[in-house]
């Protein structure tokens, strides 16, 4: 480390830790627009053509001087001007800057300049390949920014009193989040930014009408989380669900505002969601809020079928009060494999798929298995034994099939003439080796991938 002699002119230092690099231009350039007219010359300057130029200067503006960045020296101004002269003089028509500057602009109020650079960057990117997202700004981060936008201009918006456009505003954020938590890659940053926009517009609106059902979207948006994150993406949202039912258990006549939202048909299916929300706060009268709550949605689930915020409240009402109802939990959540199959809720899948097995219906279960597969890459329960394909008294049921592939010591295949299907194993977890035409007897077990033969004897 240390300065580079010519002929590699330019070259200023040289180091093999990112932290010694940092204070190494501290020290070499204490003086902060010095440093500016170096980062400057270096992003003016790029060979857009130069993939490792490229990601330089990614990692300058991303990494180290955007909106989530490490150098906190520079201005809004300094930071601004950098990432115009790459985008403008070195020619840096690149997604993830553009996403990243749109960040920056959003988080210092100007939410137009940010709209434009996040559109300029989704149209880079629409339509392309998966693979394509390796190499540039994901699709999903994109989507959740620009809902984030939309709800930072809905604030605005509302704050001068323009509800019309607000509500415009927010119904296209909520749309943009949508999109975000439907892609590829699940990040909790669309629940995060969804949940949020929810609760702190109930912290401003007066009124405890809508405040409350504000309040009961936002936890909806952290039980959907929770059907489709893993543990460890969920403590931010459990913290707000938290504060969040501080805040309701701070309101007073609760009662009184749950029976306006009954008297008027439009808010019914929130007035539902509410009750079914404040039942699982309060130690008081329990069940007969619950069974409220649960006759509304009888009543307005079947004309709701897409609403899956009320059939996952719904089912879980349900098996709250009836845990010993198979047959009643499977007909509300069987309402959800009529919605359209974009819908990403790995949770309501995976139970439908196990309920269809357990009565019997096993192409169903396959299709909702095959969807859930297909949606859910990358969660931990894609690995390990979740559940086992049980009878209606609750014990797991045993199956006999014959071998009739061997892929490898990984992967092999039986067939079941029972279930009219044939269900991989795992020739190596056994204390046998399997061979072709041998008949087995053993369990089915479930995870996020699908059934699978296992516990598997001669």
């Amino acid at each position: 480390m240390g300065y580079v002699p010519a002929p590699l002119e330019g070259v200023y230092l040289g180091a093999r830790h990112r932290i010694i690099a940092e204070k190494i231009i501290e020290k070499k350039t204490p003086d902060i627009e010095v440093l500016v007219e170096l980062f400057a010359s270096i992003l003016g300057n790029v060979n857009y053509r130069n993939s490792d130029e490229v990601k330089v200067c990614r990692t300058l503006l991303i990494r180290y001087l955007g909106p989530n960045g490490t150098e906190r020296r520079l201005s809004e101004k300094q930071t601004r001007r950098l990432f115009q002269t790459a985008i403008e003089e070195g020619k840096l028509e690149d997604s993830a800057l553009l996403h990243h500057f749109g960040l920056f602009e959003s988080d210092n109020g100007d939410q137009e300049a940010a709209q434009d650079l996040v559109t300029r960057a989704l149209k880079l990117i629409e339509g392309r390949q998966p693979l394509f997202f390796l190499r540039s700004e994901r699709l999903e981060n994109i989507y959740n920014t620009m809902g984030l936008i939309s709800s930072r201009k809905a604030q605005k918006a509302e704050s001068e009193t323009d509800i019309e456009t607000a509500e415009h505003l927010y119904a296209a954020a909520v749309d943009y989040f949508a999109k975000a938590k439907g892609g590829e890659l699940q990040t909790p940053h669309p629940y995060d930014s969804e949940c949020r926009m929810y609760f702190y517009r109930a912290e401003r609106v007066e009124g405890y009408k809508l405040k409350i059902v504000l309040y009961a979207r936002a936890l909806d948006v952290v039980d959907e989380a929770e059907d489709n994150l893993p543990d460890e993406d969920l403590p931010r949202l459990l913290e707000l669900r938290a504060r969040i039912q501080e805040a309701l258990s701070a309101i007073k006549d609760i009662d009184q505002v749950i029976s306006e939202l009954d008297s008027s048909p439009a808010l019914e299916a929130d007035s539902a969601l509410v009750q079914a929300k404040l039942a699982m706060l309060t130690t008081i009268d329990v069940r007969s809020t619950r069974e409220r709550a649960l006759e509304i949605m009888k009543r307005i689930a079947p004309s709701r079928k897409t609403d899956t915020a009320l059939l996952r409240t719904y089912s879980r009402l349900h098996y709250a009060l009836y845990p010993e109802d198979k047959k009643g939990l499977y007909s509300i959540l069987s309402m959800r494999y009529e919605i359209p199959r974009e819908k990403r809720d790995l949770s309501l899948l995976y139970d439908i798929g196990v309920l269809s097995f357990l009565f019997d219906e096993y192409q169903k279960s396959l299709d909702c298995f095959r969807q859930l597969e297909r949606l859910s890459q990358g969660h931990p329960k894609r690995w390990g034994i979740q559940d086992y394909g049980k009878d209606e008294s609750g014990k797991v049921r045993e199956f006999q099939g014959t071998v009739i592939r061997m892929e490898s010591m990984n992967m092999g295949y039986v067939d079941i003439p029972q279930l009219k299907s044939s269900v991989p194993f795992l020739p190596y977890a056994q204390q046998f080796t399997p061979q072709i035409g041998e008949n087995l007897t053993f369990n089915i077990g479930f995870n996020y991938r699908g059934w699978l033969a296992v516990d598997i004897s001669r």
